[in-house]
């Protein structure tokens, strides 16, 4: 495909049970790197959501994000803690430091941005959280992190940098 050309149409679609499509839909093709990607963020918020079988079946069909990651050793590994906090009653640190004390009582050295120091702005926070979590062997999410702007931000990053993604609940 062309890089000058936009959206076109290629497929007809139509539902198995007749229904219509409201608003139409967009077509992936597995093995396109580009809609690889988007099929993993897919089954990730899919299995967010509880439907975990339709997101393995997915990541099935276009394998891990970074094949090359090193199976990850959990004995003593560095987490970052990430999930929503602005907005929250006292910007949600004791859900982030009751995580974090369970992770620690499990072996885990935490990174808790719950505990570190008030910055003068967001931006000033995402610096200084941004700096910790790419000296870290994972992030943890917690299940609030799809509704904030940072975390998502964290999660990109750390998987762009090849960082294990894991929810924090998933850690025993």
């Amino acid at each position: 495909m062309s890089k000058g050309v936009g959206l076109v149409h290629k497929y007809n679609v139509e539902r198995v049970d007749g229904k219509p499509i409201a608003d139409g839909c967009f077509v992936l093709e597995y093995k396109d790197k580009h809609a690889q990607v988007a099929i993993r963020a897919y089954a990730e918020s899919a299995a967010n959501d509880g439907y975990e079988l339709l997101a393995q079946d997915l990541l099935k069909k276009v394998g891990p994000l970074h094949e090359s990651t090193p199976t990850l050793n959990l004995n003593d590994a560095s987490v970052y803690l990430s999930g929503k906090m602005t907005g929250l009653p006292d910007d949600g640190k004791a859900l982030f430091n009751q995580e974090a004390a369970r992770l620690r009582s499990l072996g885990f050295r935490v990174f808790n941005p719950a505990e570190q120091p008030d910055q003068a702005s967001w931006e000033a926070y995402m610096k200084r959280d941004m700096a910790a979590l790419v000296e870290c062997d994972l992030v943890a999410t917690l299940d609030n992190w799809h509704d904030s702007r940072g975390a998502r931000l964290e999660v990109f990053l750390a998987r762009e940098l090849g960082i294990a993604v894991v929810s924090a609940k998933e850690l025993r």
